[in-house]
């Protein structure tokens, strides 16, 4: 049995089948702070607009929205100038619907077949069709981030540049 999560085991262990839901609920997480911050951008460059009021939305200390996939959805169906792609607004769903269904249910829903060999195993596929779509919508996702860095003339570096000097004034202030 090999150790990369993309295999297809023969006897999935308890622990294997749980490691993989770690790594797909990580997945989920990167996929949150990727829109986090392209909503951000958006939001910044006057694409969307969002009463943070009525909404209640915060930031974090490095000024990227803190919010769940479900509100940042209807922020760009509801309150942006642009077209959310139809198919995208789909997968975007989706990916939230997984992400809830793993956060909240998936576990308990899923306990008795952590006792069977086959049990375990269709848990393991569940999980990785789950991950392939985590994925996807996250790639896609990047792809638009990039998009908007690239409109507005910035590079990764660039952006890795600003986010470690950003990062240090915070921490500076922090010491204050």
């Amino acid at each position: 049995m090999s150790d990369d999560n993309n295999s297809h085991p023969d006897d999935v262990s308890t622990a294997k089948v749980l490691e993989l839901y770690g790594c797909v609920m990580f997945r989920t997480q990167i996929l949150e702070s990727d829109m986090q911050i392209v909503l951000t951008v958006l939001e910044k460059a006057g694409i969307v607009q969002i009463d943070r009021e009525e909404y209640k939305v915060r930031q974090d200390k490095y000024g990227v929205i803190e919010a769940c996939i479900g509100p940042m959805i209807y922020w760009l169906q509801e309150h942006s100038t642009i077209d959310v792609p139809k198919g995208m607004a789909e997968d975007l769903t989706k990916a939230n619907r997984q992400r809830n269904h793993l956060a909240h249910t998936f576990l308990i829903r899923n306990s008795s077949n952590f006792r069977t060999r086959r049990g375990r195993l269709l848990l393991y596929q569940k999980l990785l069709m789950i991950q392939a779509h985590i994925i996807r919508v996250s790639n896609g996702i990047i792809h638009v981030r990039n998009e908007l860095y690239s409109q507005q003339g910035l590079t990764e570096d660039i952006m890795q540049a600003r986010l470690e000097k950003h990062i240090k004034r915070i921490e500076q202030s922090d010491r204050q």
